[in-house]
């Protein structure tokens, strides 16, 4: 059974389809889950970027898995140790989002990726008609969601 998003004019969009990206819902869930890659020259520019030295950041905030031979941002968290969740808006954000690393960079917010449904069914537990105007905190946000689905049509 396909599930699908049903927009005010009453036309449907099929979940799963690869073509739509939106923006973020600001869920967290993808930050919640993975550990992004992280370069030598990334984890320079973030060291520099929190007035940190490069090896107090490496101690703090990364690990290397050698059998792959890259290295992720962690500590001890089960989450991104940057990630923070605004208590009166209960919405994600990342403190280090103007440096981030190119792994979150690229990552693209879509209805086909399961973490994006699943951060989009945390925000409507209820499971009621939920708008996109409720889901995003801008004009401009809303805006471009609406597009990224016309644009699929």
């Amino acid at each position: 059974m396909n599930s699908y998003l049903v927009m005010g004019d009453g036309s449907r969009h099929t979940i799963g389809n690869k073509d739509i990206t939106v923006e973020c819902f600001r869920c967290g869930v993808c930050c919640m889950r993975y550990r992004p890659k992280v370069t030598q020259e990334e984890i320079e520019k973030i060291a520099v970027e929190l007035s940190l030295s490069e090896e107090e950041f490496i101690r703090k905030f990364v690990r290397t898995i050698p059998e792959k031979a890259i290295s992720i941002i962690q500590n001890d968290e089960d989450y991104c140790p940057f990630l923070r969740i605004e208590r009166t808006t209960n919405k994600a954000t990342c403190t280090i989002h103007y440096c981030r690393p190119h792994a979150c960079v690229d990552w693209q917010a879509g209805l086909f990726r399961t973490e994006c449904q699943e951060g989009f069914n945390m925000l409507n537990p209820e499971r009621t008609l939920l708008l996109p105007e409720n889901i995003y905190s801008t004009p401009q946000e809303t805006k471009n969601f609406y597009k990224a689905i016309s644009d699929n049509e």
